[in-house]
């Protein structure tokens, strides 16, 4: 399976399952990226999942009210639900640098593609400003982001330098990533 196969697949799984996060956190750790997360099932808090980005495993502890043990008892109960509905998923494959490897997805393993997935949009909310955003590149103008083009040259004519270069890029088959940022702008998608 390819990577962006793969991550439709969980992040579907996730929603079958009822899984979403709240409260999403990343920070740089010792070893890599650290992560702090609310994880929900169902629109119910269930857990807290942590990672301190420093080699080991992500934490995924059971969310209570201070004291409420019988809130922690339960949770921990629908975090075992959670983890036996995934145990039923198939296995699948995994193609990764040369070696191919079979998996199941575990909570922790759908918290990290929900993280991955949300991580991706705040850079992509950060970056659909610049230019027009392909896959792995922007095509940009010296005057910095499309906004400070408006104010610098007006609207009317940016527009149309940023269309001429989307209609080649179209013309091309690329795939544009910030078609709903250009529309809005005015770029006839």
């Amino acid at each position: 399976m390819k990577k962006k196969e793969i991550i439709k697949t969980v992040l579907e799984k996730a929603a079958e399952v009822g899984i979403t996060l709240k409260k999403v956190r990343t920070f740089d750790g010792r070893r890599g990226t650290a992560i702090e997360a609310d994880v929900y099932l169902n629109g119910k808090l269930i857990a807290h999942a942590s990672d301190e980005g420093i080699g080991g495993c992500m934490h995924i502890e059971a969310a209570f009210k201070k004291n409420d043990f019988d809130e922690m008892r339960a949770n921990r109960k629908l975090i075992q639900e959670v983890e036996d509905k995934l145990a039923k998923y198939p296995e699948y494959t995994i193609e990764h640098v040369g070696h191919s490897y079979k998996t199941k997805d575990r909570l922790d393993t759908i918290i990290d593609y929900l993280i991955d997935e949300e991580s991706a949009k705040k850079a992509m909310k950060r970056e659909e400003k610049k230019g027009i955003l392909l896959d792995g590149s922007i095509i940009h103008w010296n005057s910095g982001t499309l906004p400070n083009m408006i104010k610098k040259f007006g609207k009317e004519r940016t527009i149309a330098t940023v269309q001429k270069k989307y209609d080649e890029l179209k013309a091309k088959k690329e795939k544009v990533l910030n078609k709903e940022y250009l529309k809005s702008i005015g770029i006839k998608i």
